[in-house]
């Protein structure tokens, strides 16, 4: 009897036996759905999003601006790490291009094993090299060790470009301007220099040039003076009454512009105001701009932490802009089943 109530029942037996097997193939369906390879929509969002992430970050932090900025004002060993960089830079997008050509010419490198692969175990460690060495070396152009230094020279230079860009604001309204914004161009030129005239040393009036090129020439002691050894009330105080909100009319009389375009070159005016408010206050943080292409834009010192979000936001740009190409390219599997085909 004992022996009997010990024995399962069979009903019991067979549910057991189906259960197990329900659960083994539960299992075996969840590692075939993992073993499936993303698709293509799938693999295109991943590397959309690189794309976006990236963009967003250059162009919130304004990367090209900044590494414009250091290249043209910094010393020499910033402006060349500027270009060592880039060229890390553009060596890594060489070597991802060839990379995904490689398909295309019926070569399938195999990616598993780099090592032993004779086109991968050269280009690996070179590539490995060029991304770390632009990224570190990108860092390091974007951080506060590259940053513009702060003296008078590089201050006359950068309100220069401020009268520049606001005569390219006037000149932009239509090509019968053109006599108007060389007159902005002058009359600014001549506002600036009058201020650094008024701001200089009164024992060494004559080493602050006339005009604002002779200024931009000068390679005496006054272009090189540090900030801190210039009176800059003078400057502050011109700039600040050319770019204050009311005046719009006065800096119109002024410069012998209309209203609307008084408005455009105060607006130029008041970035750079900003600017020199910023470089007067000095520390690490001091902004600097960048005119011209950038349009008179205030730039903000990035930092430390700043350089390695910009400098990581552009190789997530790179990363997911080779990596849109690379889902174009033929996958290495489909290229050795064509090459077997052909060979059988």
């Amino acid at each position: 009897m004992a022996s009997r109530a010990a024995q399962p029942a069979p009903g019991a037996s067979t549910s057991n036996g189906t259960g197990g097997g329900g659960g083994g193939g539960g299992s075996r369906a969840q590692q075939q759905q993992q073993q499936q390879p993303p698709s293509l929509g799938a693999k295109l969002w991943k590397q959309t999003k690189y794309c976006l992430w990236g963009a967003l970050g250059t162009y919130y932090l304004d990367v090209p601006a900044h590494l414009l900025t250091v290249y043209t004002y910094s010393s020499f060993w910033s402006s060349h790490l500027v270009l060592l960089s880039l060229v890390f830079l553009a060596t890594t997008v060489a070597i991802f291009a060839y990379l995904i050509l490689l398909p295309f010419r019926g070569i399938a490198p195999s990616y598993a094993r780099w090592s032993t692969d004779p086109i991968l175990r050269t280009l690996v460690p070179v590539l490995t090299l060029a991304i770390v060495g632009g990224f570190l070396s990108l860092t390091l152009a974007l951080s506060p060790l590259s940053a513009p230094p702060r003296n008078l020279s590089t201050l006359a230079e950068e309100l220069t470009q401020a009268a520049a860009a606001a005569a390219k604001s006037a000149a932009a309204a239509g090509a019968d301007l053109s006599s108007e914004s060389r007159s902005v161009f002058q009359r600014l030129s001549g506002e600036l220099s009058r201020a650094l005239r008024q701001s200089a040393p009164a024992a060494s009036p004559s080493t602050v040039a006339g005009t604002v090129a002779e200024t931009l020439k000068d390679t005496g002691a006054a272009a090189t003076r540090p900030l801190s050894a210039i009176d800059l009330s003078a400057i502050l105080r011109t700039w600040r009454s050319l770019s204050s909100q009311d005046s719009i009319d006065a800096l119109a009389a002024r410069l012998g512009i209309p209203p609307a375009r008084a408005a455009e070159v105060q607006q130029v005016l008041g970035s750079y105001t900003r600017t020199v408010d910023a470089w007067i206050r000095g520390g690490s943080a001091a902004s600097y701009s960048v005119g011209g292409g950038a349009g008179g834009k205030v730039l903000g010192s990035l930092g430390w932490l700043g350089a390695g979000l910009g400098s990581t936001a552009t190789y997530l740009l790179v990363f997911g802009f080779m990596g849109l190409i690379g889902l174009a390219a033929p996958s290495p599997a489909s290229v050795r089943t064509r090459a077997k085909a052909k060979r059988q």
